[in-house]
C-alpha cells in the first residue's frame, strides 16, 4: 500500500514534467478550478496556496485533497477492494 507521502511525491514529479519549474503554481491553480467546479466558491489560489504547499512539505493531506491533486494533473484514481478468503 502506498503512503500519502509517496502519492504526493508522484504528483509533484508528474506536475513538474507537465509544467516545469512553475509546477506548484500551476498545480494550485488547477486544484482551485476543480474545487470551484465542485462548489467551493472560496477556493482561490491565494487562500489554498498554504494548504497545498504544506501538504507537500509534511507529506500528508486529506483524501479529498489527494484526489483533486491527481485530477489537477490529468490523472484519475481507481479504487478497488481486495478480499482475503480464509481457506480451512
Amino acid at each position: 500500500m502506498k503512503s500519502c507521502k509517496s502519492h504526493l511525491e508522484l504528483i509533484s514529479k508528474l506536475a513538474a514534467e507537465k509544467w516545469g519549474e512553475v509546477w506548484m503554481s500551476e498545480l494550485i491553480r488547477e486544484y482551485c478550478k476543480i474545487s470551484q467546479l465542485n462548489g467551493e466558491d472560496a477556493a482561490t489560489p491565494n487562500n489554498r496556496k498554504g494548504q497545498i504547499k504544506r501538504a507537500f512539505h509534511v507529506g500528508s493531506c486529506t483524501a479529498d485533497t489527494l484526489i483533486i491533486l491527481y485530477y489537477a494533473i490529468g490523472c484519475e484514481l481507481e479504487i478497488s477492494r481486495k478480499q482475503t478468503i480464509a481457506i480451512p
